[in-house]
């Protein structure tokens, strides 16, 4: 026997119990990969066969059993370490400690394989009928509900904005009317409605975007309907000035778009409603 055959034998030993050790008796395989995280015994097994080792009893993420039917296993937000979260998405599942607050940056880190909720109602989302309100702190009642599949329908209620904010735009002279969907009340087709619509969508969609995109899609997609105002129609307004006075209705129409933005998300005052509708469309798995 050459001296080569041991020394390879020695090898294969080495390497064999390195392995071993990796995921040995005394040590339990990582349960999540950045790339994988095993929630079923499914996956548990096929993980256990490829990297020849096996996992403790019940450690199925991060050293905690989970419930297939309620909870997935996610990620700690700070620390990418495995969590056992809901599968409906909480607050509590998102903040990594005291100090924190929800934010939806820290959502995409927790749950990285997110899908549109098609839960039954629950805490965090009651109904979707039109005439209804969808929350106790919504202004505005349901005008239109839009099917998604099996997955909780879209509940719709136009431009949402408080209406003491409608009466203190049209007071000082931002909106040409008090209609919360149409601030000049020009013509249907310069309505903010169905800017407001996808908006609405926008909130309650399971996804990337965050705030600010849906926020900047309502204000292009409200001055693509201020567009279709001449661009030389004038609107008369009374009570602002001393005198009745003539405002170009295209370009006020414009700034009520852009104010609108202003409010929603440099004062952060969609953030509440952003924040909530994702609660309520997007679950972990």
């Amino acid at each position: 026997m050459s001296l080569m055959q041991p020394l390879l034998a020695l090898l294969a030993l080495v390497v064999s119990v390195e392995s071993w050790a990796q995921c040995g008796v005394n040590q339990s395989c990582p349960v999540c990969k950045p790339d994988a995280c095993l929630i079923n015994d499914k996956a548990r097994q096929e993980y256990e066969k490829k990297n020849n080792c096996k996992f403790a009893q019940g450690d199925l993420c991060g050293g905690v059993a989970i419930d297939a039917g309620k909870q997935c296993c996610g990620k700690d937000p700070r620390t990418g370490n495995a969590k056992v979260v809901d599968k409906v998405m909480t607050t509590k599942d998102v903040i990594a400690k005291a100090a924190d607050s929800f934010t939806w940056t820290n959502y995409l880190r927790t749950c990285p394989d997110k899908k549109q909720n098609n839960a039954a109602p629950n805490a965090l989302w009651q109904q979707c009928e039109v005439g209804k309100y969808e929350t106790p702190e919504d202004a505005y009642k349901i005008v239109e509900v839009q099917q998604n599949g099996t997955a909780r329908p879209y509940c719709i209620d136009g431009c949402s904005e408080p209406p003491s904010a409608v009466a203190a735009a049209y007071s000082a002279g931002i909106f040409l009317t008090a209609d919360h969907n149409n601030p000049t009340g020009y013509a249907e087709e310069s309505s903010f409605y169905q800017a407001c619509v996808k908006h609405d969508v926008c909130y309650q969609t399971c996804n990337d975007n965050d705030q600010t995109a849906c926020d900047t899609e309502l204000t292009n997609n409200s001055i693509a309907a201020c567009n279709t105002i001449p661009v030389d129609h004038v609107t008369i307004v009374f009570g602002v000035n001393p005198l009745p006075h003539f405002v170009n209705t295209r370009e006020k129409c414009k700034k009520a778009a852009n104010d609108m933005f202003f409010v929603l998300n440099m004062l952060g005052m969609g953030k509440p409603a952003f924040n909530t509708r994702r609660q309520q469309y997007c679950q972990y798995c």
